[in-house]
């Protein structure tokens, strides 16, 4: 019944602990050089989502770094942990071509629980190609 679905979920909601307020820092080490003229211009966007709920939901983006396939992003990102829950994040890596097209570089999927979990909570891991 969906009525006591969505009242269970409240209850859930209400249950939880206050979350903890994470900023992630966002950099890349070796991307390959997608330019024939140049190098890279990496940017990366950040997606969230819940374990139940099958949609990602867009949370932003770094700015683009010209000519760099070792960037260290400017922008970060602060975010809700919240320990109690499987939170997942996802990172797309682009490069920007001429007349700002973009095209994916890598995807790395995670958790929260791994970052937090990972030694000084810095997690490295490497870009998956799309499909």
């Amino acid at each position: 019944d969906l009525k006591q679905d969505n009242q269970q979920d409240a209850e859930d909601e209400s249950t939880l602990k206050p979350p903890n307020k994470v900023t992630l820092y966002l950099s890349c080490k070796g991307l390959p050089n997608m330019d024939l003229t140049s190098l890279t211009d990496p940017m990366v966007k950040v997606w969230l989502r819940e374990e139940k709920n099958p949609d990602w939901t867009f949370h932003g983006q770094t700015e683009i770094i010209k000519n760099n396939l070792d960037p260290d992003f400017k922008e970060s990102f602060t975010l809700s942990y919240y320990f109690e829950k499987q939170q997942l994040i996802k990172f797309e890596v682009y490069n920007e071509d001429n007349d700002n097209q973009f095209e994916i570089v890598g995807i790395h999927e995670t958790t929260f629980a791994k970052i937090m979990s990972a030694p000084k909570q810095i997690l490295s891991a490497k870009l998956e190609l799309p499909g």
